[in-house]
């Protein structure tokens, strides 16, 4: 069994699963704690897998076969739906470009691949959450891959600034 057809049995039986104890009367209007959890797994897996798509509580709720009143409630401990994605978005840019192996990306490409519509929103969003540039977090880590092989001969960089950008947060 592939990962996706693994992710569509899981979705499967739990709708079964729901769909059933709600015609009983046998589930609450909150479903209990380990289901949701299980859920709210797949559905983090299947967002990082599709950040570039347009991915809506709407779209959630039809491909999870659930309520949107349900997503909400999952997506409740992160400041909803869209602050998820919005973070999830941020995190994956800031992993892309800090790895040399995506360095002959542009950043624009790299904002599109993670879900950004705008190159310029991206910047700045970026900027507001990691208190860096796309291009400098670019520039740090290449400095910091030079200064790991013992190319660099300055101590600024990724290394020498990291500790910075941690006290900052």
């Amino acid at each position: 069994m592939t990962t996706q057809q693994a992710v569509s049995a899981v979705q499967g039986t739990l709708g079964l699963m729901q769909g059933c104890l709600l015609c009983e009367g046998l589930l609450p209007e909150e479903i209990d704690a380990p289901t949701t959890v299980a859920l709210a797994k797949v559905i983090y897996r299947y967002i990082d897998a599709n950040l570039a798509e347009n991915i809506t509580p709407a779209s959630l709720a039809l491909t999870f076969r659930m309520s949107r009143t349900h997503i909400y409630r999952i997506f409740a401990p992160h400041g909803g739906v869209a602050n998820y994605l919005w973070d999830r978005r941020l995190q994956r840019s800031f992993q892309l470009l800090s790895q040399q192996r995506y360095s002959h990306k542009n950043i624009g490409s790299i904002a599109f691949e993670c879900g950004f519509n705008s190159e310029s929103h991206f910047s700045r969003a970026f900027r507001a959450k990691f208190h860096s540039t796309p291009s400098q977090t670019r520039a740090d880590a290449v400095n910091a891959q030079l200064h790991h092989h013992g190319k660099a001969t300055t101590p600024t960089g990724y290394a020498a600034g990291l500790p910075n950008w941690v006290r900052r947060l």
